[in-house]
């Protein structure tokens, strides 16, 4: 029964987020804390907050939301072959600003 509700409500929260959504760093980190070798979801937290807030102050954000989309979007976020082929070109962006990670 628990499940059945879990699922409903991450339905109703996803057809909320295709009305305009747009994954969070947070978002990010939780999927990357399923994977065994990602480390602490915190020091991910952290790691990309920081990146974040340098990519606004480079005025960036752009760059850096493109990015987030694109880690969100990655089917298996534990592979890195797989974050590679799909990100690679946008995280050149981010780092092109000067944001260092």
């Amino acid at each position: 029964m628990k499940r059945l509700a879990h699922l409903a409500l991450v339905a109703s929260i996803s057809s909320f987020c295709f009305t305009g959504c747009k994954p969070t760093t947070e978002d990010v980190c939780a999927r990357f804390a399923e994977c065994e070798d990602r480390g602490d979801v915190e020091d991910c937290n952290a790691d990309l907050n920081q990146a974040e807030a340098s990519a606004k102050e480079a005025e960036c954000e752009g760059e850096f939301d493109a990015w987030i989309e694109c880690l969100d979007g990655v089917g298996d976020v534990c592979d890195d072959d797989n974050i590679s082929a799909a990100c690679d070109e946008k995280l050149a962006a981010v780092e092109q600003c000067g944001v260092d990670f």
